[in-house]
């Protein structure tokens, strides 16, 4: 499909269309976001673990022990921008199955509290990101009204809350593997008889 074609088909989309693309739109944006933090993050960890590594190296155990306890902070706030970042990719699938499909009930409905659920999540870590998906949350909701007043569905419906709990379990799960996967492995400096 030509550039054209794709703006005479946007400029004729119905109002809930432009909000769905809207919605995909900043979705996009705060994933990207995420994923510049997610590389700074990464940077930050192994630069302080090779720190903690030279420390250990000239036997300087209070500094090694420092420079572990922060990159192990890192690594936690990694975690939940990581989390987030994979739980809004499967929002932003979801949200373009509807698109497609336009299955707006049993596909967006979970969407709602799993956006609130990240926006919490982020508040204390990355708090820009999570005023932007205050925003989205608020876009969903209007989506949501509208696709009442438009689509009439009569399947069976799961719990909302449920799904999201799902896709934010099946995102911590992804997480927890690409942590160990790109993350330096702070068990390697540890001794039994140590913790940091």
């Amino acid at each position: 499909m030509s550039m054209l074609e794709r703006l005479k088909g946007i400029l004729h989309q119905t109002p809930l269309e432009k909000k769905i693309y809207y919605t995909l739109y900043e979705l996009e944006k705060v994933h990207r976001s995420l994923e510049k933090e997610t590389m700074k993050m990464q940077s930050r960890a192994e630069s302080l673990f090779q720190k903690c590594v030279k420390a250990r190296e000239i036997k300087d155990q209070k500094t090694a022990t420092m420079y572990a306890n922060e990159c192990a902070k890192v690594r936690e706030m990694s975690v939940a921008i990581l989390q987030s970042q994979l739980a809004i990719e499967q929002a932003m699938l979801k949200l373009e199955s509807v698109r497609y499909f336009r299955d707006l009930i049993t596909q967006m409905e979970p969407l709602r509290p799993l956006i609130q659920k990240i926006t919490q999540k982020l508040s204390g870590v990355f708090p820009s990101a999570s005023i932007v998906l205050d925003k989205i949350g608020a876009s969903l909701n209007e989506i949501m009204i509208e696709a009442g007043d438009t689509f009439e569905y009569s399947g069976p419906v799961s719990s909302p809350m449920e799904d999201a709990d799902k896709i934010l379990k099946d995102a911590t799960v992804l997480a927890e593997q690409k942590m160990k996967a790109t993350f330096p492995n702070l068990d390697r400096l540890r001794s039994p008889e140590e913790t940091i």
